[in-house]
């Protein structure tokens, strides 16, 4: 062409359909090619019509469509009155689509397709714009009448381009309909065409692409997660050899969308298990449980393969390498989550995020009672990260797995919360990490024995964090101290030499124990009011040993009336089990200190006749006296022997 400034017509359109189809051209030079096309191609209508139509598209994509219409006014006598006149009608209406004057270009639309058979060339595209002309009427779209005309043009098979273009129109408005098996269906068919057939402006894979990420977006936004999730996965198939930004981010779409759905999922088998009161959901929530795990599984190797992407940045494959790593987490695959972090640490040594994965990759392993793994996973992120929120909150964990370790290691749990307490410059009162070791080395110290110093530490943590759900029990922890360290004093108390000592040491056992008594109430209050019938299973023992620890308190105190009337509450409670024999036998003691023999004769009978009512079950794992014979046994000789 440059050699030839006369070069052959024929020859300029093809070069410029290979522009304008298949390369990325700059758009200045595409406008260059079309006008002079257009101003060439006054005796060539075929040409002068390619070329028109394109620059009205041009100018339009670049919101110049007035320019557009001016084009089209210019040119109008170019097409004569003969039988191009029907092309120009259609380049009419198909401005006016573009402009946005649906109405007036379905009045136009109808009239020139009236004229027409289903052999004439402008057939098929007159279907395929007023499918997309009555589609387009926002509120007023008729999405079954779309399809009708979207129907027609299938069928033909003389316009496999345009037939092509109608299955996409179809597809959309498929899911306009709802009828999302069947869009679904329809876009995958297009796909399949667009693999065989030549890709025009109308239908190439960055189009349908565009129609899928729309579609799927929409739905997702509208709360229709599986049904987007559906076509987000055929905009990555669709899009599988676009350019690698164009990649990653449809597969981040698409990540993204299956850790919604893993999470809806998620949601949904929790909400079963709370409706059916269950500690466990039943199958059909295992059932969502596993989908979710597979799809957030899913979403994580989605993710990897963005950082797999060696033409990405790296700070964006990093990211996608965090993305993928914490989906593995969110999975719940505990195995498979301490590896994600391994490889996360391994191959992103400089990321920010390194210090979240080790803790991850502790909580992982604690999970798994891999506990002296945990603890060198702990320590390393803070010894590597010390002054990181991810860091210090490893230590909260790292004492827990002290803790789980044995009675040998209580020190350096009780080394870890003080860290967190007093030996931090990162972690003030108003920190939730603060407040779970003030309550835990309150827990700590009780668990070694250490009363007295746990009492400063509970009412310290009682009174920074009232409503936290762990006060109610602090306070029972406290009166536990109380109580126990009251009971010590009886040691203190017959060691004594003088009676000011004795005298002493009275005292303060008293007012320990009543102490105890106040707290105890006040837990047992909590427990019954704010929590009812939904406490937890650990809650549910701190309830009844409070119970049992009031009513001893005041045995201890020797307020028997007080004593028995608790004993007799936890009894009837507890009738069913074997704690309603515990209480029965101190019951028995209380009559007995108080003189009244046949009180405690009827409290043996009463234990008696529980221990052969009882079901076998109750007795495994019971309290102290674990079989049906040794609490017979026990309260027969009590009956036999000289207290009555």
């Amino acid at each position: 062409i440059a050699l030839q400034p006369s070069a052959d017509l024929d020859l300029r359109w093809h070069v410029a359909r290979l522009r304008f189809e298949h390369l990325t051209t700059p758009r200045e030079r595409t406008h260059s090619e079309l006008n002079g096309l257009i101003a060439d191609g006054s005796d060539r209508p075929d040409v002068l019509t390619w070329a028109v139509e394109n620059e009205m598209d041009l100018l339009c994509d670049e919101k110049r469509c007035g320019e557009a219409r001016e084009l089209l006014a210019r040119t109008e006598p170019l097409f004569g009155d003969g039988p191009w006149r029907e092309w120009f009608d259609y380049l009419d209406a198909y401005s006016l689509y573009r402009s946005g004057d649906v109405d007036e270009a379905e009045m136009r639309l109808r009239l020139l397709r009236d004229g027409l058979g289903a052999r004439d060339a402008l057939y098929a595209r007159t279907g395929w714009l007023l499918g997309h002309v009555v589609l387009g009427l926002d509120k007023r779209q008729r999405p079954s009448e779309a399809l009708s005309f979207f129907r027609d043009v299938v069928s033909l098979t003389s316009a496999p381009s345009y037939a092509m273009a109608a299955n996409l129109g179809m597809a959309e408005a498929s899911v306009i309909l709802e009828r999302f098996d069947a869009a679904e269906a329809r876009y995958a068919e297009v796909i399949s065409s667009v693999k065989r057939l030549r890709p025009n402006r109308h239908v190439s894979p960055r189009v349908i692409e565009a129609s899928l990420t729309v579609v799927s977006e929409r739905l997702r936004r509208e709360g229709r997660l599986e049904s987007a999730l559906a076509f987000a996965r055929l905009a990555v198939e669709v899009g599988a050899h676009g350019s690698a930004t164009r990649r990653a981010m449809l597969l981040d779409r698409l990540s993204e969308l299956l850790a919604s759905v893993a999470s809806a999922k998620r949601a949904a088998a929790d909400e079963l298990g709370e409706s059916d009161g269950l500690q466990s959901v039943g199958v059909g929530g295992r059932d969502m449980r596993d989908e979710a795990r597979a799809l957030f599984l899913e979403s994580a190797e989605v993710a990897r393969r963005i950082a797999d992407m060696d033409s990405l940045k790296e700070g964006r494959r990093s990211a996608a390498a965090w993305t993928a790593a914490d989906h593995v987490r969110e999975s719940g695959d505990l195995v498979a989550t301490i590896e994600a972090m391994d490889h996360f640490i391994r191959f992103r040594p400089a990321s920010a995020l390194v210090a979240r994965a080790l803790r991850y990759r502790g909580q992982a392993q604690q999970s798994l009672n891999r506990f002296e793994d945990a603890v060198e996973t702990y320590q390393e992120a803070f010894r590597r990260f010390p002054r990181t929120p991810d860091a210090g909150s490893s230590l909260i964990p790292l004492a827990r797995c002290y803790l789980a370790m044995g009675k040998e290691y209580g020190d350096l749990a009780e080394k870890t919360l003080k860290t967190i307490l007093t030996d931090s410059d990162v972690f003030t009162p108003q920190a939730p990490e603060y407040a779970d070791a003030l309550f835990l080395f309150g827990d700590l110290l009780n668990r070694n024995g250490a009363f007295e110093r746990a009492v400063p530490a509970l009412e310290e943590a009682m009174e920074r964090y009232p409503k936290d759900a762990r006060a109610v029990r602090a306070r029972f922890l406290l009166g536990d101290c109380y109580r126990q360290s009251g009971l010590a004093l009886k040691g203190d108390y017959e060691q004594a030499t003088f009676a000011a000592e004795r005298e002493r040491i009275a005292v303060e056992q008293k007012d320990r124990l009543r102490k105890a008594v106040d707290l105890f109430a006040l837990a047992i209050a909590d427990f019954e009011s704010s929590r009812g019938d939904d406490l937890s299973g650990q809650d549910q023992v701190y309830l009844r040993h409070a119970r049992l620890y009031q009513a001893d308190c005041h045995f201890e105190l020797g307020d028997y009336d007080a004593a028995i009337v608790h004993y007799e509450r936890a009894a009837w409670i507890y009738k069913g089990t074997t704690t309603a024999l515990a209480a029965y036998t101190q019951i028995v003691n209380c009559q007995v200190f108080k003189g009244n023999r046949a009180e405690a004769a009827a409290a043996v009978r009463r234990a008696l006749y529980l221990i052969e009512t009882l079901p076998d079950e109750t007795f495994v794992g019971g309290m102290e006296l674990e079989s049906r014979s040794d609490w017979r046994n026990y309260f027969a000789w009590v009956q036999q022997s000289e207290l009555f």
